[in-house]
């Protein structure tokens, strides 16, 4: 889509970021949170939205060291302690508090987790537009869905979504084949969840995955919690995909060490 240059007023944005989401969207790189600010305001220039970023909030679980004009940092446990309750709580409080008070026009929200939907919900019923940031190749809902579910259906709540260049995020390299190599420890780490399931859950888990494509969405975090603990980072949309088909494996009792149907040259394929 072609947007004509704007000339009137700028909205006025806040920005809501999970820096484990854009940190994934960089592909693991460390996010540069200087530039940040300057990456989303051309972001918004870019979808038709000029906007003066009054405020950035970060949420980690961490203290990087970092002073940094308009930003503020909010510490929650990490997401492999409690699957990203915590975050959700805090950004979800903040919608609703931001929408509440009217403190601006436009939400940004950097996530992957349709847990705040409510809070959008609540934040567009009091008037403010929400846009959810991501990357051009999730541009396509359809093959988006089917990798990844909860990103989707948050996509398709936002009321635009606002598309970067994941390099203008990161500050460092990629791990890649450090991540590679850390698979092993990722199946082993499927096997035993496996083997400590007692018998009349693993026969209705079974069942379940016979009946259905993925995980229930319950397993899937859980997965993808312990994952990211294995990998020492983030997972992209292939590495998800892998990650689901190698445990969906590991319960029917479909593959020997690797998923089936997958080579080492597929691991970094993004449909």
């Amino acid at each position: 889509m072609i947007y004509k240059k704007f000339n009137g007023p700028k909205d006025r944005s806040i920005a809501l970021l999970d820096i484990r989401y854009l940190s994934w969207l960089a592909h693991g790189s460390k996010v540069n949170r200087y530039q940040s600010g300057n990456v989303i305001a051309r972001a918004l220039d870019g979808a038709g939205m000029p906007s003066m970023v009054l405020r950035s909030y970060w949420y980690c679980d961490r203290d990087d060291g970092q002073t940094i004009d308009d930003q503020t940092q909010r510490f929650v446990a990490s997401y492999e302690t409690d699957g990203g309750a915590a975050l959700i709580a805090a950004m979800s409080a903040d919608i609703v508090a931001l929408a509440q008070r009217g403190a601006c026009d436009t939400l940004l929200i950097a996530s992957d987790d349709d847990r705040i939907s409510p809070a959008i919900e609540e934040a567009k019923l009091c008037g403010l537009r929400v846009c959810v940031l991501g990357e051009e190749s999730m541009s396509d809902l359809t093959v988006l869905a089917e990798e990844d579910s909860a990103l989707a259906r948050l996509m398709r709540q936002a009321d635009r979504r606002i598309w970067i260049n994941p390099n203008a995020l990161a500050s460092g390299s990629a791990a890649g084949q450090e991540g590679a190599d850390a698979w092993p420890r990722v199946n082993e780490m499927v096997r035993t969840w496996w083997s400590e399931r007692d018998p009349e859950e693993a026969d209705q888990l079974q069942n379940t995955l016979r009946s259905a494509h993925g995980l229930p969405q319950d397993l899937d975090r859980l997965m993808l919690a312990r994952a990211r603990a294995a990998l020492g980072r983030t997972l992209d949309i292939s590495e998800k995909r892998r990650l689901r088909t190698m445990v969906r494996g590991v319960v029917l009792g479909e593959q020997g060490d690797e998923p089936a149907g997958l080579r080492d040259g597929d691991e970094h394929e993004i449909d």
